[in-house]
């Protein structure tokens, strides 16, 4: 596998600090070899044995000015193997075989540290409020159109959190 990550900070001044993370992971091989001898079995383009995406990404906005700051975050999935590539013998041969798109998730976040031990967030996950990507493949008594391997069928979650930190010493 390979990983990219890049950090950028910006500080501008009376209008706060500006930042940005990013990464990228890319999968280039998993090849399985049972015995010595025996002939590597290619796990990564196989969807009998994988069914994982070769590609993911994150990325993370950032702006604080003095006690307040805001988060964009986002995750990104590539495509992956359907239900019909991954159940049957004959992988992306078999009849309606193929790939699921890829996928985004956005959450956001938000802080004000209103007194020095207390600080008040608002979380707000599946900005969005997006869906997995569906699979027309699997079957309706199987339980849910997306591969339940790769993806949560939460929808949008908000959360508020007040935090107490204590005296300080």
């Amino acid at each position: 596998a390979g990983i990219a990550a890049v950090h950028y900070q910006h500080d501008a001044g009376r209008y706060g600090v500006f930042s940005l993370d990013a990464s990228v992971t890319q999968i280039f091989r998993h090849d399985y070899l049972r015995f010595v001898g025996d002939i590597p079995q290619d796990w990564l383009n196989d969807p009998n044995y994988s069914s994982d995406p070769k590609r993911k990404a994150d990325l993370s906005l950032n702006w604080a000015y003095r006690d307040i700051s805001a988060t964009l975050y986002a995750n990104w999935q590539d495509k992956t193997p359907n239900y019909a590539a991954i159940t049957s013998n004959l992988r992306f041969d078999a009849p309606d075989a193929g790939w699921v798109s890829s996928h985004t998730r956005l959450n956001l976040n938000l802080s004000w540290k209103f007194l020095p031990q207390h600080k008040l967030s608002l979380s707000v996950n599946n900005l969005l409020n997006t869906m997995p990507p569906r699979d027309p493949t699997v079957p309706g008594w199987f339980g849910a159109p997306y591969n339940s391997y790769n993806y949560t069928p939460y929808g949008r979650s908000i959360l508020l959190e007040w935090r107490y930190t204590g005296k300080q010493h």
